[in-house]
């Protein structure tokens, strides 16, 4: 994925049919790339650009080849083998060679007419560090994206079932990772066990920048941490310093206790990277905690929508803010309580205000 990444952002693969001559020493590449395939397309639609997944591909390792065709559903299925005479490295629009037995410090192979990547592992740990996509991926792209609602929905299950291995979006997810994509303001409360955390794990994945989520308890941050280590996202961090560390700026999602917020050392380091490393997300969990009335109050919950706003702005603009909270089941019914059966997100786009007494 991330040779075919890097082929793409330098405009070595484009247009509908891509020819790939890979050189894998395990032999197994050219047999798994397919999955890699879906989850591109499957991106590409959801940003609206439609131009970037191609319609044929072709991978070929020395005797053996795959082509995979794109269905009308989006997804890739292997076609077998190319034609006779398509398969010269001669034709091929890139070349990658994964080179999982040298190290970065032994010199390139020497080039030729066609374009190499080369992959190889570093040999010391390193954080990783994604290039700027922001220009590409503004959020007005998922509001326009084409295909309409059947359209984004099978391509979130794509993105769905290649990160979390899960099939399908359960009731409710859809609607609320929508608004989240589209900018808006969300709030939602669904049962426990319903599925409230992969709104905010997908619709972060699927949009540039970084998720804030801010949990009551040190617990609940733990706990979170745990769930996205189990998928195989390990950038994601639990804040307890004051200010953003490199280690925070280069995470996915980030987890804060609201205390945090009253710190102006946090809330300027804050301010400071997000026009580098935009929040696309703001998260409240266990949004029950916001009520001024409720046991679980706390103060520094007191302006602070306002405060998530103003700190996290930056040149995606405003991130959305997505609250949620578990509710309970009525005895006897599936329904959630105070939520009507046709629907069980409640969201709306102004901002959420705390009640004055």
């Amino acid at each position: 994925m991330l040779a075919l990444y890097e082929a793409i952002a330098g405009g070595l693969l484009r247009g509908d049919r891509w020819l790939v001559e890979v050189r894998d020493p395990t032999g197994i590449a050219v047999d798994l790339v397919g999955p890699y395939l879906e989850l591109l397309g499957a991106l590409d639609r959801l940003r609206g650009r439609g131009a970037v997944a191609p319609t044929t591909a072709s991978f070929v390792d020395g005797e053996r080849a795959n082509t995979y065709r794109r269905t009308k559903d989006g997804r890739y299925e292997r076609a077998g083998e190319p034609e006779e005479g398509t398969a010269q490295p001669a034709a091929a629009d890139v070349r990658v060679l994964l080179e999982c037995d040298r190290t970065s410090c032994e010199p390139l192979p020497d080039g030729d007419e066609v374009p190499t990547v080369v992959i190889r592992s570093t040999g010391v740990p390193v954080l990783m560090r994604d290039q700027s996509q922001i220009e590409f991926c503004r959020r007005e792209a998922f509001t326009s994206a084409g295909g309409g609602p059947g359209d984004r929905r099978a391509a979130l299950e794509a993105v769905l079932r290649a990160v979390f291995a899960k099939e399908e979006l359960l009731e409710g997810q859809f609607e609320a990772i929508t608004s989240v994509l589209a900018g808006r303001d969300c709030a939602v409360l669904l049962p426990t066990g319903a599925g409230k955390s992969m709104i905010y794990q997908l619709g972060g994945l699927c949009l540039p920048g970084r998720t804030l989520v801010v949990d009551p308890l040190v617990a609940l941050i733990e706990d979170q941490l745990d769930g996205l280590r189990d998928h195989g996202i390990d950038r994601a961090l639990g804040i307890s310093a004051n200010s953003l560390t490199r280690e925070a700026r280069d995470a996915y999602f980030v987890f804060v206790t609201p205390e945090r917020f009253q710190r102006q050392s946090f809330r300027d380091s804050l301010t400071a990277g997000a026009d580098v490393e935009p929040v696309n997300l703001a998260v409240v969990d266990e949004a029950h905690c916001v009520s001024e009335w409720g046991h679980d109050f706390r103060a520094a919950y007191l302006n602070f929508g306002r405060t998530l706003r103003s700190t996290c702005e930056g040149r995606l603009g405003v991130p959305p803010l997505r609250c949620r909270t578990p509710v309970r089941r009525r005895r006897g019914s599936s329904t959630p309580t105070g939520i009507a059966a046709s629907g069980r997100v409640l969201r709306r786009s102004e901002r959420i205000r705390r009640r004055s007494s």
